[in-house]
């Protein structure tokens, strides 16, 4: 696995790709007709991971093996407003799914958010809880009032946005 996975992961699968179809949507059928030298891509392999590929790991909200904590997530705010709504992410919920030490280590740490969350799915505009799901989350402190938002770039990106998290939450 880890052989394939070097293989796959460097420039030279892409360009093998290239050379078989230049298509922007590449079919399965395609991706499988790239040739593969197995002995020289298992030494590769060896050399990068002598102990094996790394276990499952992503700060991405996106991927199915997020962790779902704030602070350490690409996107902070949204994942803390879901966290809010109730929303767990599916590496939360299954126990037996495989990951990284870290990964486990921070699906603990969400255990503390979890008194913050309305389980219902609806949420009124409450500013106050998604300030101490971030404070508790991020390890930040917010002021509705005073903390220009954009500099911690939570808010920053978001159309029309002011520095007022209950602007946000009624948005």
């Amino acid at each position: 696995m880890a052989a394939i996975w070097c293989f796959c992961s460097s420039s030279l699968y892409v360009e093998a790709v290239r050379k078989i179809d230049q298509k922007l949507n590449v079919t399965n059928a395609t991706l499988v007709k790239v040739p593969f030298d197995l002995e020289y891509w298992q030494e590769v392999a060896a050399e990068k991971y002598p102990h094996g590929l790394p276990e499952p790991y992503s700060d991405d909200p996106t991927q199915w093996i997020f962790h779902g904590y704030p602070a350490v997530s690409s996107q902070q705010l949204q994942v803390a407003v879901a966290r809010l709504l109730g929303y767990r992410w599916p590496a939360e919920e299954d126990n037996s799914m495989q990951l990284a030490a870290e990964a486990r280590d921070l699906i603990e740490r969400c255990r503390m958010l979890d008194g913050f969350s309305n389980n219902d799915g609806i949420i009124l505009p409450q500013p106050d809880q998604l300030q101490m799901t971030l404070t508790n989350g991020c390890g930040m402190i917010f002021s509705n009032s005073t903390v220009n938002y954009s500099t911690t770039g939570l808010l920053s990106g978001i159309s029309g946005m002011d520095a007022s998290v209950t602007v946000f939450m009624r948005w």
